[in-house]
């Protein structure tokens, strides 16, 4: 009787885990930022060869800055101070984003044979 009572005591003392699945909840998921895509994949190829005939590199500065020779007054009057301050120092693709803002619409500049086509 006396084992039954100590042990009753040592049990009493102990915590036991609850059964229900509300103890093995998990931690929420992280929230993962999506990017939206700004240009569409064709778009983006287009683009490209305006920019190997223009300046072939992306970070290129001057009056004609980044790789599509983005002037800063059609850089800031189309929207592109919302991803960098100059075109130079922002990405490919949101360079090829404020030019086709700069286009109005009109297609990419004709890309025929080398550069001197257009």
């Amino acid at each position: 009787m006396i084992r039954k009572a100590i042990a009753l005591a040592v049990l009493s003392t102990l915590t036991v885990a609850p059964h229900h699945h509300a103890a093995a909840k998990t931690a929420p998921a992280p929230h993962i930022a999506v990017k939206a895509q700004l240009v569409d994949a064709i778009t983006m190829r287009k683009w490209t060869r305006v920019y190997i005939c223009e300046t072939h590199n992306w970070a290129q500065r001057g009056h004609y800055a980044g790789g599509l020779g983005i002037t800063q007054w059609n850089w800031e009057h189309h929207g592109g101070l919302r991803f960098a301050r100059v075109p130079y120092l922002a990405t490919p693709e949101q360079q090829v984003y404020v030019a086709t803002l700069i286009q109005h619409g009109l297609p990419v500049p004709d890309q025929k044979g080398d550069c001197r086509d257009w």
